[in-house]
């Protein structure tokens, strides 16, 4: 039963090109939901952290009390897997607050991948690690 009248080796061709299409997507869609339970996963170990750091949960008035919540920052992470795009970081009022996630000085780190990429400029090097980590 072949309605297009193609011949076996054709439909076989047929067949193996959607396999590999379905593998690619699955693989693409695996991708997606892992870096977005990651996302979610950091985002609540963010807030957990902020939290200790604070020693009070938010609207909580206590005497042991640091520094007080003021929203979040957006920021991008490379991962394994790849970029994670707007990551919430908490942010305090007085910045005395340092994710442990992500490096202190940044800025030293852009100079090496800076060397490393040939790149010119900060903004450059940033591109190149971006797209480095997306591979």
């Amino acid at each position: 039963m072949n309605p297009f009248n193609y011949s076996q080796a054709k439909l076989n061709q047929i067949f193996s090109d959607v396999k590999v299409l379905y593998q690619d997507n699955v693989e693409e869609v695996l991708q997606e939901h892992v870096l977005r339970g990651l996302k979610r996963l950091l985002e609540g170990a963010l807030k957990a952290e902020v939290i200790g750091y604070l020693k009070a949960r938010s609207y909580e008035r206590t005497d042991e009390r640091v520094d007080y919540r003021n929203g979040y920052r957006y920021r991008d992470l490379g991962a394994a897997f790849g970029v994670l795009k707007r990551l919430r970081v908490p942010r305090t009022q007085r910045s005395g607050y340092q994710p442990g996630v992500f490096r202190r000085h940044q800025q030293e780190y852009l100079g090496e991948a800076k060397r490393i990429y040939g790149a010119r400029n900060y903004r450059e090097a940033i591109k190149c690690y971006k797209s480095w980590c997306q591979k």
